[in-house]
């Protein structure tokens, strides 16, 4: 919707046309002035329509159709001719004018009746909207619409954002002009794109700003060396400055989304340096021990983490890929400074300084606790899962696209408007036609509506095509010509001539003056082409429904289907037909959407579960580790859906990886708890769990930020991911050390 619509209403006086259609005209004049549009569309003059009418009558034998043909027929008698002669002269004789004496001359039979049709069926489409002095009117004629094509595309956000300061100035001008007896509302692509974008400029700095602030208060509580804090951050802000700078290098067209999701990055790579800066902070040992043991679960887990987001690149969704790189690039990053930089910045402590809460000492007791009732945990933990079922099955999908646009009350205020006047001409039953080039689409679109209207009565499904009336397929337009050259024969020609001139003279019109007309029944003008409407009132329609790129042809036509039941029966048309074609409407694309939401879910949730299971198979070779790493996942992803369900919480194309975020963070946790294993000192245990406990939280923390994002998307990842790592971390912190029962209680002091 890269058009610009702007309806002018009245507000007070809702008869008073004049003022409407002055305000209209001015602001019409002012929209010409601006630089920013390609064309306006407003009003069509006389000379705009007889120009169209001059064209389809240069080439109406191209045009004949059979309805024409039929039509022609009609008039092609004796008795219509000489009727139609004295009509001509009565006319002339009370209102004698040149233009009358030409459409004399040029159409003594109407046959132009046809073409005029041809234009009027190609125009509005919407019976809302009714044509009135050359405008754009509602059916009560107390709305003007007006429609402008911008230079630039709505992804163009820099001149986006100067068009629509220059249209709100505008509109606000006006309104004020007319002491607020015109109120205008407009809607455009370019004015969703500047709301989503102020929305997420606005969001990142929240967001971020939140999420630092927080994990700073926590380093505060849980270090006992305040420059801890600082060097908790270095890893996440190195990482996310790397992923950033890359990948704007290497795509600088990244989603604005993937981008407000900066908070979320910092959440997931900050947990690398908590986990050895942690672990430094309460052992107190050289560096090089710390890093020697914890070596190999941060490469583990960092190796976990950037696969299941790797499994992103195997989405059909752009912003998945996007963010995919997004994350793995951030997480290299952060993992790099973590084991190459980090220890160069940290001095033991010579010193012990007690922290304000000491994280570490609530891991005795629970660990203690939950390995001596493992039976019961055990127990608690398939009550929960059953409990969850139920949740699991009022588990929903949202497949309205639209739910996830930033939308600003004066948007919404507009939208409403616009439909209250024109209904909801912005949304429609849409067929759309693709092809390598032109004449292939309007092959193949004239194919698939001529099947429609066979299979279908205009009760179950009507269409309204602008481009079949205007612009046939050089098949049809050859087909058409025949018909033309067998109806106007040489014989059916002299016959015609005979009539006129014996019609001529009963009027005392002189019989030459057919000549003309006559000599036009047997020009054959040539294929009809796009170009020959350049400049046109016809160029304006066809480009509405025409849009053509280097190597491909798209063309549209409106449908009115009466129920579901057409709509799959259309679909299966298409099909049958082989066609590369699609049929638009708002509810089925909302179907599609669901769809599309449950195939990326299983594939990609499916993708990299599997990769993540390879990936720990090579630094873990034993089958029962693999199996205690991986079940808390297993647990954790249907406990999140169950709790999505029960809270009422739709799952939509952008919370829907959802399982990525699971397998990727809360496998971290699950391979440092159970890495700790490997040493006897039991301190090191209650550290790891503390650290998991710290990092947890602190990814809690960056995601739960877009929670506060303004933003319906970034609010709608930053939740469901709450919830999934919350879960995860519940599930670990009590799985692990129950099925470890033996490990903890030679360890446990």
């Amino acid at each position: 919707m890269n058009t610009v619509f702007i309806d002018l209403a009245l507000t007070k006086d809702k008869s008073n046309i004049k003022l409407l259609i002055t305000s209209a005209d001015s602001l019409y004049a002012e929209l010409n002035k601006s630089s920013f549009f390609n064309k306006t569309i407003y009003r069509w003059q006389i000379q705009d329509l007889q120009q169209a009418l001059n064209i389809l009558s240069e080439y109406q034998s191209v045009l004949f159709t059979k309805e024409d043909s039929i039509d022609v027929q009609h008039k092609l008698n004796e008795s219509y001719i000489r009727e139609r002669i004295r009509q001509w002269k009565r006319a002339m004789l009370e209102t004698p004018s040149p233009f009358l004496a030409d459409q004399f001359i040029s159409d003594p039979l109407d046959f132009s009746s046809t073409l005029q049709k041809k234009l009027s069926n190609s125009q509005a489409g919407n019976e809302n909207i009714t044509i009135s002095q050359g405008r754009l009117f509602n059916k009560s004629k107390n709305h003007i619409l007006i429609m402008a094509q911008p230079k630039f595309k709505s992804t163009d956000t820099g001149n986006g954002r100067t068009l629509i300061n220059f249209l709100d100035s505008l509109f606000g001008q006006l309104e004020t002009d007319t002491q607020n007896q015109i109120d205008i509302s407009y809607l455009s692509a370019h004015r969703f794109s500047i709301e989503n974008a102020n929305r997420i400029q606005s969001d990142i700095q929240r967001t971020v700003i939140l999420a630092l602030i927080a994990i700073i208060i926590l380093s505060l509580l849980v270090y006992s060396r305040p420059s801890l804090i600082i060097l908790t951050l270095l890893p996440a802000l190195f990482g996310s400055a790397i992923s950033l700078g890359l990948i704007r290098w290497f795509n600088p067209m990244i989603s604005a989304i993937v981008i407000g999701s900066g908070a979320m990055l910092i959440g997931i790579t900050v947990d690398y340096g908590i986990h050895f800066l942690y672990h430094q902070n309460q052992e107190n040992t050289p560096v090089k021990d710390t890093i020697g043991r914890l070596l190999k679960p941060l490469l583990l887990s960092a190796g976990t983490t950037i696969t299941a987001f790797i499994a992103l690149q195997f989405s059909h969704l752009p912003g998945y890929r996007q963010l995919s790189w997004f994350v793995v690039l951030g997480i290299f990053g952060a993992l790099l400074f973590v084991i190459f930089i980090l220890p160069l910045l940290i001095r033991p402590s010579t010193k012990f300084i007690k922290p304000v809460l000491p994280v570490q000492r609530i891991f005795p007791f629970l660990f203690k606790t939950i390995s001596n009732r493992r039976t019961f945990v055990f127990i608690v933990l398939i009550i929960l899962t059953i409990l969850a079922v139920p949740g699991f099955m009022r588990l929903k999908f949202d497949g309205d696209v639209q739910n996830l646009n930033a939308v600003s009350p004066a948007i919404q205020s507009d939208i409403q408007r616009i439909k209250n006047g024109y209904g909801n001409i912005l949304s429609s039953t849409l067929l759309m036609v693709q092809a390598k080039n032109i004449d292939d689409a309007l092959h193949m679109n004239e194919l698939i509506i001529q099947q429609i209207n066979g299979d279908f009565s205009s009760q179950q499904v009507q269409i309204s095509s602008a481009v079949i009336p205007l612009l046939p397929s050089r098949q049809k337009q050859f087909e058409n010509q025949q018909r033309w050259n067998h109806l106007f024969n040489r014989d059916q020609i002299q016959d015609l001539s005979s009539m006129l001139k014996q019609a001529a003279r009963q009027s005392g019109i002189r019989e030459s003056v057919f000549d003309q007309f006559i000599q036009n029944l047997n020009i054959d003008a040539g294929y009809l082409t796009y170009k020959q409407y350049k400049g046109t009132l016809l160029e304006t329609i066809l480009n509405n429904v025409i849009q053509s790129d280097s190597d491909q042809t798209y063309i549209l036509s409106n449908l009115q289907v009466k129920s579901n039941k057409e709509m799959k029966a259309l679909d299966q048309v298409i099909k049958e037909l082989d066609v590369n074609a699609i049929i638009y409407d708002g509810k089925s694309f909302v179907a599609q959407i669901v769809d599309l939401i449950l195939s990326e879910l299983k594939r990609i949730g499916i993708i990299a579960f599997l990769l993540v299971l390879v990936f720990i198979s090579f630094g873990v070779w034993n089958f029962k580790s693999i199996l205690i790493i991986v079940t808390p996942l297993l647990i954790s992803i249907f406990w999140t859906f169950s709790i999505l369900g029960w809270l009422g919480i739709e799952i939509n194309i952008i919370n829907s990886i959802i399982s990525v975020f699971i397998f990727g963070l809360v496998i971290d946790y699950s391979i440092f708890l159970t890495s700790s294993f490997e040493y006897t000192q039991s301190s090191f245990k209650h550290t790891s769990g503390g650290a998991i406990l710290i990092s947890a939280l602190t990814t809690m923390i960056g995601l739960g930020a877009l929670v506060f994002a303004g933003h319906p998307a970034l609010y709608s990842l930053g939740l469901t991911a709450l919830i999934g790592i919350g879960s995860g971390l519940i599930v670990i912190l009590l799985f692990i050390p129950a099925v470890l029962k033996n490990k903890f209680k030679d360890n446990l002091v």
